[in-house]
């Protein structure tokens, strides 16, 4: 991540960048905020002051920063924060520095600003009487408990202070103070000071003087000193001052020579030799480097001697050989650069030598005649106030650059590396011809720029590409910026300033125009490259309205031909929309007219948010379907989603997308134009993720409480996988898409990467923007953030998501969310058991006997790396075959598994194994524990192997027993099996999915004798726990219900018996035996019961008759007298045993929220599936509840118990509500989703599976009369459904599933329906069922002329099987249709006791 902490202040003070030894530093002044950045720019502190202060100065010895505030000196000492882990490590790039303020140092003599100050490069470790302590056990190169010096000049004088410590030993009690060694009141003010190495010089002078004045200090002291003063002739006007750093060594020994360097504004480099022979200073003028350029500006830096020679140690210790022109021993060196990027290297020789000699100057040759050339946005643009810091060498012996820009107020820190020198030609090498074209050597790359704003950033605005970003202040001033590339990431680089209080804007995309509003106008502004880098306003209108628009954006073009054409929208209520044209070729901005917004609200519930979508994915380009633009909400939560199309020259408004959120009062709602929505509800903790398209809640999570939302932004890869960023008030978590899973309950979406800037800033974050590439740039008070798309592989949260997968080389953020949304291998469970699902049983089985054979293919040659053999072409060659092949294609026919290797896998591909037979499932799952499969992880491996052992249970035993649908089933059992062993399982039973399964195999009595065989034994019996587990209840036929009825009734009250010591209790059975009617089984269980307290009286009441009226009362009664007692269960008993099967199923319903026993109780005591209580409940109860969640499974079910198939079909592929007509039970289901809250809504993915459409398919080629009801659908909608299934496979990851759902699915028009009914029909006439056939087709064929078919035979159950000869006449009308009731069952006669053994 880098940042952009502030603009610095335009002053050559304001900045200063050192090496506290081998610790690099970087602080400035910004606006007035005082910038600190260590640890290789990687961490910034801000610290916030009263005033702006005008200098910064660091101490390279002991670490301090002082500032200037008018005429106060203020000092910061640097605190090493983890001291523990540092003394672990012994790593100085470790040091966790924070700097605290520790003393204010105020001249009672002068009283005017301070204009430059100049820590000296003397320090005592030992103060007046104290010896020094280590600082932390650090180095003494690292203690800052050190007395200093520091040079102040001011308007009126310049001062020497000495800080010192006192009670150092007491470090409870130590203090430091400041003592003023010399003072000097100065006639001029002070423009630069700087101390000499040795710290016995100082020079300075003024703004405009050409002399410099020589202070060279004549007595020495811990309270006085004495400095005398010579002048020094310049000539022009002075710049820049500086000493050359000498090698510690000599800076410690006063006896020698000093070098002064002086450049003027006339571009001459002025070279003074400075030195000190027997106490007597001598002032030498060496001469001058001339590094004027003639037609561009240019620059000098100097490269001291003792850089130069640490890195050609450097090379050396490399074994890199360097030119012996470099290996002089008094060489310095400096570059000339210019401002096109070139650079030329200088050699400077006799410096340092005694007596003083002229300066000798020489241009250093470049390899083959070569130019050095900086590397791109090293050099600002245009090249003409630079204030380079000193040169800086790391303890990597990379040599580091800093430039302050003051025309653009920027600073850039550029890696020079050491490398340049190797560049410099040997005298041996042969000269080269000139020739036309120059050699360009590269030298330095751009690691970090810094810049910002000087006030509050109140929003970002980016433009459409994300190419750009406006920021917007409280102020006037705004500022346009674009990203670039630096060594380690991006960055921010200002483009210009506008000028103006603009309050909302757009910017076109690829272009240098932006428009907004500002002062009551729309402007537009041009923001190409000035010199005064100020932008241009163009055009404006006035606006005859006073408020901010709510939301202002540009529209999607729909003129192909006219790319220079742009609209503009400003929208202040849905009924105040007011539209701009801007002609970028001409410069025009004109008004134009565009309609209302069309809003509309169930409840006529007040607008509560207006806002644009996030384009993503796409750019301002032509298309022919309307984008999503906008999203408004009501209060109620109702969401709309609008386009614009665009009509007869007009802008219309059309409502796309329409859903209740079940969020009332939202607080943010930001949707993408991929069809997705992030909401965040009125307590800014819980965001949820909807899907538009299919109105489907995809994602939700709660935040502690301690975190608030405060901003929410959409981006997507190049694949249109959707990556969100959620802003809190210190961070920001990036959450990606992830794959439909259903084999494991994953989540839609999961965090990927977390930005926290909590270590970085005291503000909270005010806003943030994605911007191309992956990029998000994020605005904290006056500063930015700028984070790239790379991954941090130490992010606890990247770990949590990657860390699981076996092979996952991924360096981003676009290339991770590719990795988890990508098309799954063919291996993968996922995929294995959708294509069981949709029928290709062959395919299956010879991919994973493919696999066996790879893998024993790796065993007999261990040289071969799994990961990479199983990750190219596994099964790729026979993608065509998997599309091509129709292999049991969702049909309902009874599998035909060929026992010899199918078309799709030759006998070539399979080796020795062609089928996946016990033995070769066996080896195969211990190979797949000894090689662990690229692209998977370590669960989704292990669920694969579990899916191979039932697989191959499937095809040794059942594939010629169970018909599709049966087998289907028997895959979702043993996957529920395997689900349910681990810790946090999601379902406590089968799922409605499976129960569909059941409902429509033909082996119902099979399934149920297997559930019954693996499931229980002499020590498991069948308990209404079990029952309940797999849902027994909702598809065994009711006869059968019934005789497990008993069992379970037995065995409840034996298991009571075996848990609790031989002690009995008929209650727990009396739920089963009361609805099958046996009052006289359950009377001499409670004879049997010795002991319980209860069992005298509930002999005495069971006794009495309950066909009578009065008994029927008193057992209500007790019935509402346990509701009062909470004895729910028990209140059931006694509402049964008065013949109010009503009340004990709501009891059972809504008190003990059981509702598949429920089920069993209006099924077993009804004695059919058409009694009305049942019917009630299935209505008014599970078909609510069904509709209110969008859960199709149940709500197909649900019709299919009521008879009624057409419309347990059709609910497969429709919303409930399109199905239900009742008026009373629509009321009942708006009501329940009134009332419900967004948890209570959560639609799971498996109420949208894709494999309804596989179940659907097999359905209507099921029988002739399923078939019918496809009249009712319509084709759109059918068609829709598929492309539906087609994204949800393409999200599992199955994309291969989808391609061959595409290709060989079978759409048919109503024309060929009708005509395939009338050619089934008349084989029923023909085989001699005469039925009033003739007459239904003339009726079905004017009905689908008039487009409104209604088919709904009458149908008996019986194991499945349906009666074709139904005729119009016979057929009756669902639920919702007719009030006629089933007639009462006959009454049951209960068996005598002598025909049931209970064992006592």
């Amino acid at each position: 991540m880098n940042f952009l902490p502030g603009e610095p202040n335009r002053s050559i003070e304001a900045v200063r960048s050192c090496n506290w030894n081998d610790v690099p530093i970087i602080s400035y002044c910004s606006g007035n905020n005082l910038i600190i950045l260590t640890n290789n720019c990687a961490r910034v502190q801000t610290i916030y002051l009263d005033k702006d202060p005008y200098s910064v100065d660091i101490n390279k010895l002991n670490g301090k920063i002082a500032i200037t505030l008018d005429n106060e000196l203020h000092i910061y000492k640097p605190v090493i924060s983890n001291y523990f882990q540092y003394k672990r490590s012994k790593n100085l790039a470790d040091l966790r520095i924070e700097y605290q303020h520790e003393l204010t140092v105020t001249n009672d003599e002068d009283s005017s600003r301070i204009n430059s100050i100049c820590w000296s490069d003397h320090i005592d470790p030992t103060d007046d009487e104290d010896s020094s302590n280590r600082f932390l056990d650090l180095p003494d190169d690292l203690n800052t408990e050190t007395s200093c010096e520091i040079v102040v000049g001011s308007m009126e004088s310049l001062t020497l202070w000495r800080l010192y410590y006192k009670n150092k030993r007491d470090h409870a009690h130590m203090t430091i103070s400041a003592r003023k060694l010399w003072f000097k009141v100065q006639p001029s003010p002070i423009y630069l000071c700087k101390v000499s190495p040795s710290s016995d010089l100082i020079v300075s002078c003024g703004i405009y003087d050409s002399f410099i004045k020589v202070w060279f200090r004549v007595s020495y002291g811990i309270v006085k000193s004495e400095f005398d003063l010579t002048y020094l002739n310049n000539q022009v006007h002075v710049s820049q001052l500086r000493w050359k750093q000498e090698v510690t060594e000599a800076s410690s020994n006063r006896d020698h020579m000093h070098t002064l360097y002086s450049i003027g504004v006339d571009s001459k480099m002025r070279v003074w030799s400075i030195f000190e022979i027997d106490g007597i200073h001598s002032f030498y003028y060496s001469g001058s480097v001339d590094f004027k350029a003639e037609d561009e500006p240019s620059f000098i830096l100097n490269i001291d001697g003792s850089i130069t020679k640490r890195m050609i140690a450097d090379l050396k210790r490399k074994k890199k050989q360097v030119s012996e022109l470099l290996l002089e021993e008094d060489l310095e060196l400096c570059m000339v650069i210019y401002s096109s990027g070139k650079a030329e290297l200088y050699s400077m020789e006799h410096l340092n030598s005694l007596p003083a000699r002229p300066l000798s100057i020489e241009k250093l040759p470049i390899i083959n005649g070569g130019i050095l050339k900086f590397g791109e946005n090293c050099l600002p643009k245009p090249f003409l106030l630079i204030y380079f810091q000193e040169l800086t060498i790391s303890s990597d012996n990379n040599l580091k650059l800093v430039l302050h820009d003051l025309n653009k107020s920027t600073i850039r820190d550029v890696s020079l590396g050491n490398d340049f020198l190797l560049d410099v030609a040997r005298s041996t090498d042969q000269p080269t011809s000139h020739t036309e074209k120059e050699t360009l050597v590269p030298v330095g790359k751009l690691d970090h720029k810094f810049t910002g704003h000087m006030k509050s950033i109140r929003r970002l605005i980016r433009s459409i590409d994300g190419s750009s970003v406006l920021s917007i202040t409280r102020f006037n001033e705004s500022y346009l910026w674009y990203p670039i590339r630096l060594s380690n990431g991006v960055t921010l680089s200002k483009k210009c300033t506008i000028r103006a209080n603009i309050v909302v804007a757009v910017i076109l995309a690829k272009s240098d125009i932006v428009i907004g509003i500002s002062a009551g106008e729309i402007s537009v502004w041009s923001t190409a490259l000035v010199p005064t880098k100020t932008a241009t306003k163009l055009t404006s209108l006035p606006i005859d309205e006073d408020l901010t628009p709510v939301s202002f954006f540009l529209l999607p073009e729909f003129n192909r031909g006219n790319k220079n054409l742009f609209h503009i929208i400003a929208i202040y209520d849905v009924n105040n929309v007011k539209c701009w044209k801007f002609d970028l070729s001409s410069k025009e901005l004109s008004k134009i007219t565009i309609a209302n917004i069309p809003f509309s609200s169930p409840n006529n519930s007040e607008i509560h948010l207006i806002q644009q979508i996030d384009p993503v994915g796409h750019s301002n380009r032509f298309t022919r379907t309307p984008k999503d633009i906008l999203s408004i909400v009501d209060k109620d939560g109702y969401v709309n989603i609008f386009g614009i199309k665009f009509e007869e020259g007009r802008y219309h408004w059309i409502r796309k997308f329409f859903f209740h959120s079940n969020t009332p009062n939202m607080t943010y709602i930001k949707g993408s134009s991929l069809h997705k929505v992030a909401i965040v509800n009125s307590s800014k903790k819980v965001l949820s993720i909807w899907d538009c398209k299919r109105k489907f809640l995809e994602y939700q999570e709660t935040f502690s409480e301690d975190l608030e939302i405060k901003d929410i932004d959409w981006t997507c890869t190049d694949y249109s996988q959707s990556i969100l960023a959620i802003g809190f008030n210190k961070h920001v978590l990036l959450f990606t898409q992830l794959r439909y899973d259903y084999t494991n309950e994953t989540p839609s979406y999961k965090p990927i990467k977390n930005i926290d800037l909590s270590s970085m800033t005291t503000h909270d974050i005010g806003d943030s923007v994605w911007l191309e590439d992956g990029t998000i740039a994020i605005g904290c008070s006056n500063q930015f953030y700028v984070c790239d798309k790379s991954l941090d592989m130490n992010d606890a949260v990247t770990q949590d998501l990657i860390g699981s997968y076996n092979d996952a080389h991924v360096e981003d953020i676009f290339e991770l969310c590719a990795f988890v949304n990508g098309p799954l291998p063919l291996y993968h469970p996922q995929f294995v058991i959708q294509s069981f699902f949709l029928g290709k049983y062959t395919f299956v089985e010879k991919l994973l006997v493919q696999m066996y054979n790879k893998l024993r293919e790796l065993d007999l040659n261990p040289e071969l790396d799994a990961s990479i053999e199983l990750s190219r072409n596994f099964g790729s060659e026979k993608i065509s075959d998997y599309v091509r092949d129709q292999e049991n294609f969702s049909t309902d026919n009874t599998p035909q598994v060929s026992r010899t290797p199918s078309a799709v896998f030759d006998q070539n591909d399979l080796g020795e194994a062609t089928r996946l037979k016990p033995d070769v499932s066996k080896v195969l799952l211990s190979k797949l524990v000894k090689y662990r499969l690229p692209f998977l992880t370590g669960h989704q491996q292990i669920t694969l192997a579990s899916t191979i052992e039932i697989l191959t249970d499937i095809l040794e035993k059942y594939q010629d027993v169970l018909d599709p649908n049966g087998l289907r089933f028997f895959l979702g059992y043993k996957l529920f099996l395997l689900n349910s062993t681990k810790v946090n399982q999601v379902y406590d039973s089968i799922t409605m999915r499976d129960v569909n399964f059941a409902l429509h195999s033909d082996n119902k009595d099979v399934l149920l004798n297997m559930i019954l065989d693996q499931q229980t034994n002499s020590k498991n019996k069948l308990t209404w726990k079990l029952a309940e587990r797999f849902k027994l209840s909702y598809w065994i036929p009711n006869s059968k219900l019934q005789e497990l009825f008993e069992s379970i009734a037995r065995n409840e009250f034996l298991q009571y018996s075996i848990d609790n010591d031989g002690k009995r209790d008929p209650s727990t059975c009396s739920i089963f035996y009361l609805a099958l009617r046996k009052k006289q089984i359950l009377i001499g269980l409670w004879k049997n019961s010795i002991g319980h307290p209860e069992q005298s009286k509930m002999l005495r009441f069971l006794s009495q008759n309950f066909k009578e009226q009065r008994w029927k009362s008193a057992a209500l009664k007790n019935a509402f007298v346990l509701m009062s007692k909470h004895r729910y269960l028990d209140a059931a008993i006694f509402f049964l045993l008065g013949d109010s099967l009503k009340d004990c199923v709501n009891v059972l319903v809504k008190k003990l929220e059981d509702v598949p026993l429920a089920i069993a109780v209006a099924r077993v005591y009804e004695g059919n599936d058409h009694g009305p209580v049942l019917k009630e409940l299935l209505t008014n109860t599970i078909l609510v509840s069904s509709a209110v969640k969008g859960d199709r499974w149940t709500t197909s079910w649900v019709f299919w118990k009521l008879s009624d198939r057409n419309r347990s079909i059709q609910a497969l592929i429709k919303n409930c509500s399109e199905l239900i007509e009742d008026d009373q039970i629509l009321s009942e289901i708006s009501k329940s989703q009134r009332s419900v809250t967004i948890k209570d809504t959560i639609i799971e993915r498996v109420m949208d599976d894709p494999v309804m459409m596989i179940v659907y398919d097999g359905l209507r080629k099921k029988h002739i009369d399923y078939f019918k009801g496809l009249t009712n659908i319509n084709p759109r909608l059918e068609f829709e459904f598929i492309l539906r299934v087609v994204a949800i496979y393409e999200r599992m990851g199955c994309d291969l599933i989808s391609l061959y759902i595409v290709k060989n699915f079978n759409f048919m028009k109503r024309t060929e329906i009708i005509t395939h009914i009338i050619e089934k029909d008349q084989k029923v006439i023909k085989n001699g069922n005469t039925t009033h056939v003739d007459n239904g087709h003339a009726q079905l064929e004017q009905a689908t002329k008039n487009g409104n078919v209604e088919v709904s035979p009458k149908i008996e159950e019986n194991n499945s099987a349906i009666s074709s000869t139904s005729s119009d006449h016979t057929r009756r009308k669902s639920v919702g249709f007719s009030k006629k009731l089933q007639p009462p069952p006959t009454e049951f006669q209960e068996p005598d006791m002598s025909s049931f053994n209970f064992g006592f």
